[in-house]
């Protein structure tokens, strides 16, 4: 049987922030060194849900307060825009997200969202043709999805496709 050396490990107290790989903080809609959001109310923090950033959003966060660095990046973005029409499949924008997290060395953690909040940004126009989609209630915060059996095998199938488009590639 090996016997392992005594080690006494040490540590020191840090004030710091400690970098450390894919736990603790992410950037959201954005990149390293890319301008942050400014600080907003609730209601107008919706309008942040989408990638990419609608270009009026104020982005002057970091003269806010203090941002970490991170390794990761956050992205949410709509499936009406990744399938504007049905069965037409644009990763025109979810292929350049890769290419700049490479550029800036982040992970990227996607999300593709079949709605936000807001009803422009609801599913896609040609799904709303063909079964009846939940509209956000007056001040709330949350939005149902659609129950209807159509809505959950066309989203599905548009996570599948997008699953296809990137699975295995770094």
């Amino acid at each position: 049987m090996q016997r392992l050396p005594n080690r006494i490990n040490k540590f020191s107290r840090t004030y710091g922030l400690s970098n450390n790989p894919y736990i603790g903080f992410t950037s959201f809609q954005h990149f390293r060194d890319e301008p942050l959001f400014s600080d907003t109310t609730p209601e107008e923090g919706w309008i942040k849900e989408r990638y990419p950033v609608y270009e009026w959003i104020e982005q002057n966060g970091r003269d806010q307060g203090f941002h970490p660095d991170t390794e990761i990046a956050y992205i949410r973005m709509l499936w009406r825009d990744i399938e504007p029409e049905e069965g037409v499949f644009d990763f025109s924008v979810s292929d350049s997200v890769f290419e700049k997290a490479a550029e800036k060395k982040q992970s990227v953690i996607f999300r593709l969202m079949p709605h936000t909040t807001r009803d422009e940004e609801d599913v896609p126009n040609w799904l709303r043709a063909q079964i009846d989609c939940p509209s956000r209630p007056a001040s709330s915060r949350v939005k149902e999805s659609p129950t209807d059996p159509l809505f959950l095998s066309k989203f599905s199938r548009a996570v599948e496709a997008f699953g296809n488009r990137y699975d295995g590639k770094e």
